[in-house]
């Protein structure tokens, strides 16, 4: 369950909004900004201390904080992209 909640919803959610972006023209900058944001996350989450776990002897809790910052970011791309895919077509119907 926990797999299907934090793996496969979001790579669906990611194509889904790759494909609503693809009229737009700066698709690739985006897609390279949101790659750089999904790195900074990953380091942040493996490098930088931790206050509320520092005990994690297993490292779960390394991996759980990286599933969830980059299902959440998936999460927070689809709006975006359901947003500009929204103004996108309203601009091509009013010009």
């Amino acid at each position: 369950m926990v797999i299907v909640l934090f793996v496969i919803i979001p790579i669906l959610l990611w194509l889904i909004s790759i494909a609503l972006l693809l009229i737009w023209d700066n698709l690739l900058k985006f897609i390279l900004w949101n790659i750089l944001i999904i790195a900074i996350y990953i380091t942040i989450n493996i490098y930088g201390k931790s206050i509320f776990w520092e005990h994690d002897e297993y490292g779960l809790a390394v991996f759980f904080r990286i599933l969830f910052c980059i299902s959440l970011h998936t999460l927070l791309v689809f709006i975006f992209a359901i947003y500009k895919n929204f103004k996108l077509r309203h601009h091509e119907r009013t010009t």
